[in-house]
């Protein structure tokens, strides 16, 4: 008998300051740089849960006021299939800090950064953003971004 998919629903939050700066997590696991988020809880829309996510990981309050994606990520050979909302959200309030269970570094990055060091989804998450800033406030929408092979 194989195995039952785990389908995840979850969110992030590209969270933005005035200056047009975002924020980004260094992830613990990985050491690559993040979005804050993570999976949504029972009950909670996903823009409550992009909310939730990057205060528990970074210590920032922000106010989501854009879905700027949509990721659909199938990961073959692991019984997980993952849909993220990529929201835009703005700085309210807190200096961001190291949560330890989570991360090694918390900074804020122009999106003209180079980002090396970034999770694989991160750059073309950042590269939206971009667009969005130009005035294209469309929807993208990236299907198996995570498939490893094909299946059988």
């Amino acid at each position: 008998m194989s195995e039952k998919p785990l389908m995840i629903v979850g969110a992030e939050a590209i969270v933005t300051r005035d200056n047009g700066d975002i924020l980004l997590a260094r992830r613990k696991d990985t050491g690559l740089w993040c979005i804050p988020g993570g999976q949504a809880e029972q009950g909670e829309s996903l823009p409550e849960c992009a909310i939730r996510e990057v205060k528990e990981e970074t210590g920032v309050d922000c106010e989501v006021f854009h879905l700027l994606g949509l990721f659909d990520s199938i990961y073959y050979g692991k019984p997980n299939h993952a849909i993220t909302f990529t929201f835009l959200s703005k700085h309210v309030s807190g200096d961001p800090r190291i949560q330890p269970s989570e991360n090694t570094e918390v900074k804020w990055f122009s999106p003209y950064d180079d980002l090396e060091e970034a999770m694989g989804d991160v750059p073309i998450k950042v590269a939206w953003f971009r667009e969005w800033l130009r005035g294209n406030p469309g929807t993208p929408f990236i299907g198996d971004i995570y498939r490893k092979e094909t299946p059988q």
